[in-house]
């Protein structure tokens, strides 16, 4: 059985279904289309911003080898850490974060952020999933990926359009192209043909179609487009009392910054 269809297998056993959602499956395409095109710079002004996360990057991968980097919106509405599970059984895997702290593997309601277990850093598009943390539970509406709901609305793209991963040797700039909800058959919990987010490539054909069905759903027009040369990263977390719908996030990678 190849990975897709073990991936597709998964759908029902990861759903969340209470105030907390996340992200709960994955598929991956079988080709590896790795492409990058991004400005490649060495920005002393930016480096210096993330002086931070760069100095205790060292502490960081010592406390838990699947530390992978920190997520920063510009605009400061999101600042995360995430890791890249990896574990033998891929339900293990997409699963052992959902409700554990990554820095002291103990249980934590709101989870982790994490990266496709299928992801590499070379893929072309790198996914992180999130949870939406309910108001009701958090009224601060500041937690996780929950922040990622503003950008729903267009009046706040200007301001949270640009993102950027900090890894342990770069950083990676990206630009919000898409905001979509990206809707599951509710018997099935299967994705509408076309939405598969989570591919972690695409030939350009499927991208071409993919992002067809995008610009059918966006909330609005952001003016940035993706091609097949592109790389970009997808964000994911979920809409609250709508099990059926994922909110996404898509960003174009812009620039990619050298720190060592």
């Amino acid at each position: 059985m190849n990975k897709k269809k073990i991936l597709m297998s998964i759908v029902g056993l990861l759903i969340i279904a209470i105030g907390l959602s996340s992200a709960y499956y994955m598929t991956i395409t079988d080709k590896d289309n790795s492409v990058d095109t991004s400005t490649v710079s060495d920005k002393t002004e930016n480096v210096n911003k993330y002086q931070d996360i760069i100095d205790e990057y060292d502490t960081n991968k010592a406390i838990n080898a699947e530390f992978t980097g920190f997520i920063r919106f510009e605009s400061g509405i999101i600042d995360e850490p995430f890791v890249l599970p990896k574990d033998d059984d891929i339900i293990e895997a997409y699963d052992k974060y959902l409700r554990t702290a990554w820095d002291t593997m103990s249980e934590d309601p709101e989870g982790t952020v994490f990266m496709d277990p299928y992801n590499t850093l070379d893929d072309q598009n790198l996914v992180l999933y999130g949870h939406y943390v309910y108001p009701s539970y958090e009224p601060s509406m500041t937690h996780m990926f929950t922040p990622l709901h503003l950008l729903k609305d267009e009046k706040n793209y200007e301001e949270n359009r640009f993102i950027d991963l900090i890894f342990e040797n770069e950083i990676r700039r990206y630009e919000v192209a898409h905001v979509y909800y990206a809707r599951l058959y509710d018997d099935e919990n299967i994705l509408e043909e076309g939405m598969e987010y989570m591919y972690t490539s695409f030939d350009s054909e499927g991208l071409e179609y993919y992002l067809k069905r995008v610009k059918e759903e966006e909330f609005y027009n952001t003016g940035v487009e993706i091609s097949a040369d592109d790389r970009f990263l997808t964000l994911q977390t979920c809409v609250e009392d709508h099990d059926e719908l994922r909110l996404i996030i898509v960003a174009k990678e812009i620039e990619i910054i050298k720190m060592r």
